[in-house]
């Protein structure tokens, strides 16, 4: 009889040989669940492992991925070219680094040790685990960057996103602001859904009202910016602060209170999201809620270079904090005239 392979095992299995060879050697990029059904297989076919062939050299493709979950929806063109920069910058010359949107990519796109070496998911959106358990699967080292998972097997890097949020509404509560809107970006998108829980716990916790009408769908575009602070000051009442999803949907709003005729701050002041290097030049200069998304990224891309070499490795988790950058766009409340 001949002697069984490691393809042979994969064939069975349906995974690929590397996810096989990491099962059998115990590689922690491999579930426990994974490596228990691969070595039952492999008992079950009486696989004898060829010792020679641990010597031979792993063939490399040199290629590291970075998927986005979209290069275009629900993402603002700082973010993007942070993370490009970032990545750019700390991983060495022999690899070229593909930039692709999840979002673009077919269904039966496959992920595999033969074409990556590795791959950075900057994940914004709880559908990119399909792809995130296909790269696992295919055991290529994988590390997914700004959404929190629940996976603690896998390199995580994050920030807390609902604390900047506090954070700046228990400010402008602090500044006599009780009157307070928030316009939200795309609904897809988990960092949505984390800034907004922050929204409503500090206003809860504050014990200020929160207007139902005046919390506004939008996109993390500047028109969604623009349209919602256009409606917003088109009735009455109106708030005397807006938090808002980004900075580019800030900049759209700042275009709305001009073309009405108010006045930022005297009027209305108003809160982004990325603290972006226009947020000092626009005008009046944008406060605005840091996050340290070059940070995250030299983690991430560090994190994933230990993981291809092979080193030892500890899957980690980290959570970076934000901060929040006051700027001109704030004006205190004379509680006087409210």
């Amino acid at each position: 009889m001949e002697n069984v392979t490691i393809k042979d095992i994969a064939q069975k299995a349906g995974v690929s040989h590397t996810t096989v060879s990491r099962a059998l050697n115990d590689s922690s990029l491999i579930s426990e669940k994974t490596k228990k059904a691969i070595r039952d297989i492999a008992d079950k076919m009486n696989y004898v492992p060829n010792l020679s062939a641990k010597s031979l050299v792993r063939v490399r493709s040199y290629n590291i991925g970075v998927f986005f979950s979209s290069l275009v929806e629900a993402t603002s063109s700082d973010f993007v070219y942070t993370i490009i920069k970032s990545v750019s910058g700390n991983v060495p010359t022999q690899y070229s680094v593909l930039f692709n949107g999840i979002d673009k990519l077919s269904t039966s796109y496959d992920v595999t040790s033969a074409n990556y070496d590795g791959v950075l998911v900057i994940s914004q959106r709880k559908d990119d685990d399909v792809l995130i358990e296909r790269i696992r699967m295919a055991g290529v080292p994988v590390v997914v960057i700004n959404r929190k998972l629940e996976d603690a097997a896998i390199d995580n890097v994050y920030c807390d996103e609902a604390s900047g949020i506090s954070e700046a509404v228990a400010y402008l509560i602090a500044n006599g602001h009780r009157d307070i809107a928030y316009v939200k970006g795309s609904e897809s998108s988990m960092s949505t859904v984390r800034r907004y829980e922050g929204f409503i716990k500090e206003m809860e916790k504050q014990g200020v009202l929160i207007h139902e009408e005046w919390v506004l769908a939008g996109d993390y575009s500047a028109e969604s910016g623009y349209q919602g602070m256009k409606k917003l000051l088109q009735n009455e009442p109106r708030p005397t602060a807006v938090m808002l999803a980004s900075d580019a949907v800030a900049f759209g709003a700042m275009r709305a209170v001009r073309e009405l005729g108010y006045h930022i701050p005297r009027d209305i002041s108003l809160v982004g999201f990325d603290d972006g290097f226009l947020a000092a030049y626009s005008y009046p200069p944008l406060t605005s809620i840091s996050r340290p998304i070059e940070k995250m990224a030299s983690e991430g891309s560090k994190q994933l270079l230990d993981l291809i070499e092979n080193k030892e490795h500890i899957p980690k988790q980290i959570c970076y904090p934000v901060t929040l950058s006051v700027k001109a766009s704030i004006q205190r409340r004379d509680d006087s005239k409210t």
